[in-house]
């Protein structure tokens, strides 16, 4: 607090001699020894209650982090069980055993290794063997024989058990039960690679603390440990995992930052009082200063038992800022939850005002404060809101479920783009934040909007790194690798010219549906914070480069036609596949916001026209297409014939799934059938999800899962990489799996499953218009020889194939896809809806 004496401040009188001195010092001295004693005291019970607060916030933080670990591992082992029951599903191991064939058994024994992989040794074991077998990768002991004894008997699988011989390497056993003519007659034995499992606890156990994979009890076997310093003893807590018998013991470790805050916050004011002494003149100043200091234990008081209190003003000018200091942390310490996150942070500025001193109050010979306390300290601070603006009204059609899109200077405008700025820069700082990435695609209309949404964000105070012109997966990498709170993208992605918006991520997670709807109630209300900003302007493109060369390798150089649509992705493609060593052949990578050759979307076959040619041309290995802003990826294979994403995300899921075994892939509505089987079949666990690169990006938070993918095109890879949507370096992984390959393109998606099946298909509508044709379907009337999935629209599956219906989030559209085994039954499918639709829209031509 800036405090100034008078000018006639030397003219006051000094003691007139050392006795009186001495009586002043002797007067104060009880009070000087009274304030060290509460200092002393309240700094002891406040770094006490700081610390048992921490070991509560620690040990819940470590609870969280092991029930997740939990539920992965069960995911796990329910993902190898399905895995065996359907390399069994054909029978022909239990008849190889009943038959007593040796040669067929163990024909049939070498095919089930193959089906499973992950496997290290597959065992059909006969129901009356009683001898350990010590061969193989994995010697099975009297523990496998026990295990056999009790599928055997209960005919059913065995619980998952850590086996280990002598010297052999541990690993994870598991049966199934054999079963000829409902008599069991053996069981499958599969022993697994232990080191999946290990990875799981060690790429879950980033954080303060401890956790440790036991079989057994308290002396149980421990077959897995995370890194961490913290002794886990006999105190330790436990997460059982289910259907299993093994437990999750973890400990978390208590932060040591809170209680030396808190000490020297409590020092420090107890400094200020003790100057405040030494500067004393006036006998009066002590009866003062005594009730402050009343003030400040009823506030430590309070700031333990996490109470409020009243507002109190200080009788002692200078004792205003201990005062309201210790205030803060009153405050601070009611809104915070036991993990140290703010619970409320709208219902307090983040800076409290500084109470002045009363009128009449007494103390040291100083001017009273001719500014606000604000104002002192700095309105530019993270806190200080205030309304910017009166009311407006801001379009409800900006606002869609993933990001904000409109038509350019109609129901966009580089207004509302300034107010979006300064809304999300308040909501940024509320949430601790301060510094925020922008980035714009190569729309015409995108250098306006970046610049007014940067001046909007730095008028609240945040700081903006400005990366430029840069693809939408270069921005995701700043907010993974700079020191961001934020991200802002502006674009329309494949949308028409005439269009433009906002993706926004603040945190980890993408802003949709209900957070962007109250982003515009923000926007309407115009309560900003206020400040002056700094904009500092970066090139990550080399950065970007430098980090996928440290994640992928090609085996041998590849030939690849790159096909940017004039969006803004190809320089940053071309940059990364010639630094991976492919010879690149350019289409379309000059940014033009006009898209003068074809519109940026793979996911409209038609503007895939010219890259099969060029493919062809070429004899290049394989053909890669970018949306307009480098998050969606279409791909040709060397035939130049068009692959679908879905069978792209298949792709990548084996390879994945042949090193993680066991975890969890996610896919869209609108993706194949065959996804859910060939994920199985792998040894993961496939999850269905709604569309939309936000709802993807969420779920794959959720669940940690290490791939995801949509079918317009969207791939999120975890594995070696950031889990954000990044086409480039979803290509990248392709031409790696390629490269390993002596085979052709054509080949290896040859064996990817397959079926007939469209394209997405739309129907345009006005506003507002789909949702009210979605709440008019009576499906349940029409398609009752068929499952109805209403998870994102309504997914129709019939024996033979499958149908969707759902309203777009990008544009007022309804969007169809349909896919089944032969073209005859596609048609049918097709037709079926057809008529769907003519039931609710008698008028609306279907557009297929």
């Amino acid at each position: 607090m800036a405090l100034r004496r008078k000018k006639d401040d030397a003219a006051q009188p000094r003691p007139a001699n050392v006795k009186r001195g001495k009586a002043l010092l002797l007067y104060f001295l009880p009070t000087v020894l009274v304030a060290i004693v509460l200092m002393l005291a309240l700094a002891f019970f406040a770094s006490m209650a700081i610390k048992n607060a921490s070991r509560e916030a620690a040990d819940t933080s470590a609870a969280g982090v092991a029930a997740a670990l939990a539920r992965q591992l069960e995911g796990d082992l329910r993902a190898r069980q399905s895995l065996m029951t359907l390399a069994l599903a054909d029978g022909e191991a239990a008849q190889a055993l009943a038959a007593r064939d040796a040669d067929r058994t163990a024909d049939v024994g070498s095919r089930l290794q193959r089906l499973l992989p992950g496997a290290l040794q597959v065992r059909l074991l006969a129901r009356d063997l009683n001898s350990p077998d010590p061969g193989g990768a994995a010697p099975m002991g009297y523990a496998g024989l026990d295990m056999l004894r009790q599928t055997v008997e209960t005919q059913r699988p065995s619980t998952a058990e850590i086996h280990q011989i002598k010297t052999g390497a541990p690993y994870l056993a598991m049966a199934q039960p054999l079963l000829a003519d409902g008599e069991p007659v053996g069981a499958l034995f599969v022993a697994w690679d232990l080191r999946p499992l290990v990875e799981l606890v060690n790429r879950t156990s980033t954080f303060p603390g401890r956790l440790e994979l036991v079989q057994g009890g308290d002396d149980g076997y421990v077959v897995a440990q995370g890194p961490g310093d913290i002794d886990l003893g006999s105190e330790a807590s436990r997460v059982e995992v289910p259907s299993s018998i093994w437990s999750v013991r973890y400990a978390g470790k208590p932060s040591t930052t809170g209680d030396l805050t808190m000490a020297l916050a409590v020092i420090g004011g107890g400094t200020l009082l003790l100057l405040l002494t030494a500067l004393l003149q006036w006998r009066s100043l002590g009866r003062d200063l005594r009730t402050d200091m009343g003030i400040i234990v009823t506030l430590g008081e309070a700031l333990l038992r996490r109470e409020t209190v009243a507002a109190q003003e200080p009788h002692v000018a200078t004792s205003a800022d201990a005062i309201a200091l210790l205030g803060q942390y009153v405050r601070d310490g009611r809104g915070q939850t036991g993990n140290g996150v703010a619970a409320d942070k709208t219902s307090q500025p983040a800076v409290p005002p500084v109470v002045p001193p009363a009128q009449g109050t007494h103390g040291l010979d100083v001017e009273e404060l001719d500014s606000d306390p604000a104002e002192i300290l700095g309105q530019s601070g993270a806190g200080a809101a205030a309304s910017a603006s009166a009311s407006v009204e801001i379009p409800a059609s900006l606002f869609r479920a993933y990001d904000i899109r409109g038509i350019v200077d109609q129901t966009l405008t580089v207004d509302i783009a300034d107010r979006l700025g300064r809304a999300l820069g308040t909501l940024v700082q509320e949430q601790g934040g301060r510094r925020v990435a922008v980035a714009r695609d190569a729309r015409n209309s995108s250098p306006a909007f970046a610049d007014a949404l940067t001046a909007g964000l730095a008028a609240t105070g945040c700081d903006v790194l400005d990366i430029g012109q840069a693809p939408t997966p270069l921005l995701y990498f700043a907010i993974e690798t700079q020191p961001v709170q934020g991200g802002v993208m502006v674009t329309a992605s494949h949308n028409p010219t005439e269009y433009n918006g906002f993706k926004i991520v603040v945190g980890d997670r993408v802003l949709d549906g209900a957070e962007l709807l109250q982003l515009r109630d923000r926007m309407q209300q115009g309560v900003f914070n206020h400040g002056s900003g700094q904009i500092e302007r970066i090139d990550l493109l080399g950065d970007y480069i430098d980090a996928v060369n440290r994640e992928v390798q090609l085996a041998r150089p590849l030939r690849v036609v790159v096909d940017a649509g004039n969006g803004v992705a190809g320089e940053t493609a071309i940059g990364v596949l010639e630094s991976l060593g492919c010879e690149v052949t350019p289409m379309f990578c000059e940014p033009d916001g006009s898209f003068p050759n074809h519109h940026p979307d793979p996911g409209n076959p038609e503007n895939m026209t010219a890259l099969m040619l060029e493919v062809q041309a070429q004899e290049a290995d394989l053909g890669i297409a970018f949306d307009g802003d480098g998050d969606r990826l279409g791909v040709i294979d060397n035939a130049g014939k068009l692959i679908w994403p879905d069978r792209v995300l298949m792709l990548l899921a084996g390879d994945v799934l042949g090193r993680h075994p066991g975890v969890d892939i996610l896919y869209d509505v609108k993706s194949s059938r065959h996804l859910a089987s060939f994920v199985l079949s792998h040894g993961g666990r496939p999850i269905m999800g709604q569309s939309g690169h936000s709802r993807m990006r969420s779920k794959m938070l959720e669940t940690g899962a290490l791939l995801g993918g949509e079918f317009s095109g969207h791939l999120f890879i975890k594995e070696r990489w950031y889990g954000f949507d990044d086409a480039i370096y979803a290509a990248a992984r392709i031409l790696e799996i390629l490269a390993l390959e002596a085979r052709p393109a054509e080949a290896l998606f040859a064996e990817i499953p397959d079926s007939p099946a469209t394209p997405e298909y739309s129907l345009m509508l006005e506003e507002g218009q789909s949702a009210e044709l979605m709440r008019a379907l009576d499906a349940h009337k029409i398609f009752d020889d068929a499952r109805l999935v209403e998870l994102d629209g309504l997914r129709v599956e019939f024996a033979n194939g499958w149908g969707l219906i759902r309203p777009s989030n990008t544009t007022p559209s309804l969007t169809f896809r349909f896919e089944a085994d032969d073209e005859g039954g596609l048609e049918q499918i097709k037709a079926r809806f057809r008529d769907l639709l003519g039931r609710v829209a008698p008028d609306m031509k279907a557009p297929f």
